[in-house]
């Protein structure tokens, strides 16, 4: 893993997720048998009528790390009158944006692949958010993802004859907001993957140096409640569905907050010092929001503003991004000055500068 050394980062973060809570129906935990009317169960409507029924029964696969025990089938093709479901189809509401997961599998061991269609209804307009094929004796998990702020009455069913469902399960989307200084602290209740052009980073205070240890988490995978520093350009990221085993990231002392947390006299949280963003010790009894991340400090001689040091040299890691490249010279303090002394190392417009 890719490791910086530094003794502080980044300015504070803004984290959301849009949308209600997360929704799941899998299917193993249902009463068995055949559904021939329209009925509504843990807010999915099921569509069905006597000659175009939905039927959970048992069956046992193991998808993704889960083992399931009963599936929901659709004996067929979703069957529509215009934009009115009328059999074998499920619906659900959703108010935002949201990453829809589902298990399902082929109902027959041979054949043509087949296509599981999601719809979206938005303001009484109807739209295809997308499919996914699955071919003759496979199972398998697939994601769509609804992209709209707006509220939506989501439709699953069948293009083209029989599928099997096991899990629906639909996660709001979590987003990440990186400041002006490139760096940002993240939190969330959720296993996530960071999206391309984003970075993530545990951190642990080094006793021995007085820094802190900055180390990119190499796959991108955040497990959930564990708390992280990213960093990347300026603007809102929507974080990638994810599963993973760990619960924990190994060597991390960042501890992210999912409700509102008091801060303690060993607490450090992000700040950003007059352009320059360093860990600074937390004024105590303040509220350190949900979603954001502290590093706790035991060691009674650590500074009240901890300084970065990158690869080994002494400085400010963010002046890029936090001066704005406005011309001036930086100490490798972070003092800023327009005067450079010769001889003396810098850091002018983002780079390393030795005036002469």
């Amino acid at each position: 893993m890719k490791k910086l050394f530094v003794l502080l980062v980044i300015a504070l973060s803004a984290i959301g997720a849009s949308g209600q809570g997360v929704q799941e129906w899998n299917f193993s935990t249902w009463n068995t048998g055949d559904y021939t009317e329209e009925i509504t169960k843990d807010g999915l409507t099921l569509y069905a009528t006597s000659g175009k029924k939905i039927t959970v029964d048992g069956n046992t696969k193991t998808v993704d790390g889960i083992k399931y025990t009963q599936r929901l089938k659709f004996g067929g093709t979703g069957s529509w009158d215009g934009d009115t479901p009328v059999g074998r189809v499920l619906s659900f509401a959703v108010s935002g944006n949201c990453d829809i997961y589902i298990v399902l599998a082929h109902s027959s061991k041979s054949g043509d692949a087949r296509d599981l269609k999601i719809d979206a209804v938005i303001e009484g307009n109807k739209t295809n958010i997308g499919s996914i094929s699955v071919n003759a004796n496979e199972i398998k998990s697939g994601t769509v993802v609804y992209n709209q702020t707006k509220p939506a009455t989501i439709y699953i069913y069948s293009g083209n004859s029989g599928i099997n469902l096991y899990d629906i399960k639909v996660t709001p989307s979590i987003t990440a907001t990186v400041g002006t200084a490139g760096y940002a602290t993240f939190c969330t209740t959720a296993t996530c993957k960071v999206p391309s052009g984003l970075t993530a980073y545990t951190a642990a205070y080094n006793a021995t140096s007085g820094k802190v240890d900055l180390t990119e988490v190499a796959d991108g995978i955040i497990p959930a409640n564990n708390g992280v520093i990213l960093k990347g350009e300026a603007k809102e990221y929507t974080m990638e569905t994810a599963t993973s085993k760990a619960t924990t990231l190994a060597g991390n002392e960042l501890v992210g907050v999912t409700a509102d947390y008091t801060l303690t006299d060993k607490d450090y949280i992000l700040v950003n010092d007059g352009g320059v963003v360093k860990f600074g010790k937390a004024t105590v009894g303040t509220t350190l929001a949900a979603g954001k991340v502290y590093l706790p400090i035991e060691n009674p001689n650590a500074a009240k503003i901890i300084n970065m040091d990158f690869d080994g040299t002494t400085g400010i890691n963010a002046v890029e991004t936090a001066s704005d490249k406005d011309d001036a010279y930086y100490t490798l303090s972070g003092v800023k000055t327009l005067k450079p002394t010769k001889g003396m190392l810098y850091i002018h417009n983002g780079k390393k500068y030795i005036a002469k």
